[in-house]
């Protein structure tokens, strides 16, 4: 009800019955304020003139003194209003009364005539005078001598007067009323007949198309007039826009079709790498998408400036392919060559009208042609052609989203370019990585055997097997010895790398290993390191450590190369082996008190042929060790890591498993 209510008085109808209402008030008012006084006025007037009439009488000499008692003469003469009327004389008694008990009282006993003003002889002419309740009327008597003998004083009342005048305005105000809801309504009813009607026609057809009804119209005789005028105006505007809007909608179907298209043809392109299948299969897509004539695609050739037609669109791209066409970057005419110089699109909507363009036979059909370069930032990767039998085919919506499949192509040759040359690549890292890790295995093995028998020829020699030897002798031949077996554990450490490496190490895995055995031999290795050093030993191995599943040789191996890393790094202070059983598994740690490895250096340490800065200086080893022992922990699925900080030593860990679902057999660092 109330929004009802709204919206009419925001209605035009409202708006012109208020305007309406307010002028009729307006003049209304007006003409009630001008005709209320110059009513009142000639009431007054009429009033005035007629209580003169007795007095005028008796100068006259044309009415009697006693006729002042008669009421109804004195009515008749001065109308019904009248309220006194005396003769007085001048010494102020009365003669003659309209009422009777009043003659031959003075003139102040009679309470109607109150305000009556003083009676003097000097009073020559008849006068009025205005009360609160009416008008009193003095006209002097005199003989025909002049000598004054009284006055004739009179009083009316406007008591009735203003009734008259209350009664007047009444009367008007309901006419007023009645005739201005009248001419309102004959107002509005002539408005809504000839124009608000209309207007209400116009405004409801404006609501339909704002609503998104292009199709109103405004409907049935459509007059001469303003209002016409605006009929016919919306009419032909709601047309225009149902076209425009038709236009548009036809429009972004094109466009959306478009960026669909490239946006298939950019998906599919993606995920081909291969540019002898990327190629064929591009120029085919997109042909098919946006109905063209011919699609060819030319890539730049750095070395030569040359650019190659590397696919082409249906027969006359074979055509063309076989015949290695192509256009070097300064060739004119060609527009291929001109926006690769350019690195800008190039739009002919009509062939026929270009000079710059190169003819080929293949293609007799040709009437417009776009030419995009393949671009990725400000470098040439190639360039698109696009070709179609169709006049005016290629507008500046198709070139922006051309352009952009053309740089998204490029992207995908760029890509494609780029994975061969990493493919070839590749294969040629694995093919040197393979025949390093065969030589250096096979060189390991090579040096390794000789070596062995120089290590025990020279054992023989120092025991004196072969003949006496003095101490100086015997000395330096236990230096060969010490040189000889690092030399040794040197070409070990490659021989394991490189098996690691190429997938080669095997294990030989047994049940129910006794650790203590492994252990000790690793600790006895380890001490000799350190008889020349202030370097204290703890061992802090539990007693009931169990069996567990493992290659005895390689889990003492793992122990000797922590043992071996704590010793080479540790100048004074101690060296922690522990061994704990933590129920399925077991914990081993070597702690030392060392230089410590930086943050940046913990994750390193475990790749091959990395050394930290404190390794380098000692200079007699490969980075192998830990690598092997990861590799070799790993296999045992297990784990291995270091905590670490400079100046405050190094303490590595090792968890292994008691029981392995299944044990790795073969070791290989590069799945590590």
């Amino acid at each position: 009800m109330m929004s009802k209510m709204k919206s009419y008085t925001h209605s035009l109808l409202f708006k012109i019955a208020l305007g309406v209402l307010l002028v009729m008030l307006l003049i209304l008012a007006a003409m009630g304020v001008s005709y209320s006084v110059r009513f009142s006025n000639e009431l007054d007037a009429g009033l005035a003139q007629q209580i003169k009439i007795p007095g005028q009488l008796m100068s006259e000499g044309l009415l009697d003194y006693a006729t002042v008692g008669d009421r109804d003469v004195m009515e008749t003469l001065a109308g019904e209003s009248l309220l006194a009327a005396v003769v007085v004389g001048v010494d102020g008694v009365i003669y003659y009364s309209l009422d009777e008990a009043d003659v031959g009282e003075g003139i102040t006993a009679v309470t109607t005539l109150e305000s009556l003003p003083p009676l003097t002889q000097s009073m020559t002419t008849s006068k009025s005078y205005n009360t609160a309740d009416g008008v009193i009327h003095i006209t002097p008597i005199r003989l025909e001598d002049g000598k004054l003998i009284g006055f004739l004083v009179l009083k009316a009342g406007t008591a009735q007067l203003q009734s008259a005048k209350r009664n007047v305005m009444v009367v008007f105000l309901i006419g007023s009323i009645l005739g201005l809801v009248l001419t309102t309504v004959i107002i509005l009813w002539l408005l809504r007949s000839i124009a608000l009607q209309k207007i209400s026609n116009l405004v409801e057809v404006v609501e339909h198309i704002e609503a998104g009804d292009l199709t109103a119209r405004v409907a049935g005789n459509i007059s001469a007039d303003e209002i016409g005028q605006l009929q016919r105006g919306i009419n032909a505007m709601a047309s225009e826009l149902e076209e425009t809007v038709n236009m548009l909608e036809y429009r972004v179907q094109e466009r959306t079709r478009d960026l669909q298209v490239a946006a298939e043809v950019s998906r599919q392109i993606t995920t081909v790498l291969n540019l002898e299948d990327l190629l064929p299969e591009l120029v085919e897509k997109t042909q098919t998408a946006f109905d063209l004539y011919f699609v060819s695609i030319f890539l730049y050739e750095k070395e030569t400036q040359r650019l190659a037609l590397s696919a082409g669109s249906g027969e006359a791209g074979q055509k063309m392919r076989a015949e290695n066409q192509g256009y070097y970057l300064q060739t004119r005419p060609s527009l291929v060559a001109k926006a690769a110089r350019e690195r800008t699109a190039i739009i002919i909507n009509d062939v026929s009208q270009e000079a710059d363009r190169a003819m080929t036979p293949y293609l007799p059909n040709t009437q417009s042609e776009a030419v995009l370069p393949m671009t990725i930032g400000t470098g040439l990767i190639g360039v698109m052609d696009l070709q179609s039998e169709q006049k005016d085919r290629f507008e500046a919506d198709d070139v922006e989203i051309l352009t952009t499949l053309a740089k998204q192509i490029a992207v995908a040759v760029k890509n494609a370019q780029l994975y061969e040359a990493q493919l070839h690549l590749a294969k040629e890292l694995r093919e040197a990585d393979l025949m390093k890790n065969r030589f250096l295995a096979s060189m390991s093995h090579e040096l390794r055997t000789p070596l062995n028998a120089i290590i025990n020829f020279t054992e023989m020699v120092s025991m004196g097997m072969v003949g006496p030897v003095n101490e100086e002798q015997k000395d330096l031949l236990e230096q060969s010895l010490q040189s000889s077996e690092h030399l040794l554990k040197l070409i070990n450490d490659v021989l394991d790398i490189s098996k690691i490496q190429a997938g080669k190490l095997t294990l030989f895995v047994e049940e129910n290993v006794n650790l203590y055995p492994e252990l000790e031999t690793a600790v006895s290795m380890i001490e000799p390191l350190l008889h020349d050093k202030p370097v204290q030993l703890v061992l802090d191995i539990d007693d009931n450590l169990p069996l567990l599943s493992g290659d005895r040789r390689r889990l003492r191996q793992i122990f000797l190369n922590l043992l071996a890393n704590a010793a080479k790094f540790t100048n004074q202070g101690s060296i922690t082996f522990s061994a704990k059983n933590q129920g399925d598994h077991l914990l081993f740690a070597v702690i030392d008190s060392g230089a410590g490895i930086a943050p940046e250096m913990q994750i390193q340490v475990f790749e091959p042929f990395i050394q930290t800065s404190d390794g380098i200086k000692h200079a007699d080893g490969t980075g192998l060790g830990l690598p092997i022992t990861k590799s070799l922990v790993e296999a045992h699925d297990g784990q291995i890591w270091v905590e670490s900080e400079l100046g405050e030593g190094s303490s590595f860990f090792v968890i292994l498993p008691l029981t392995t679902p299944a044990l790795t057999a073969e070791v290989n660092l590069l799945t590590t």
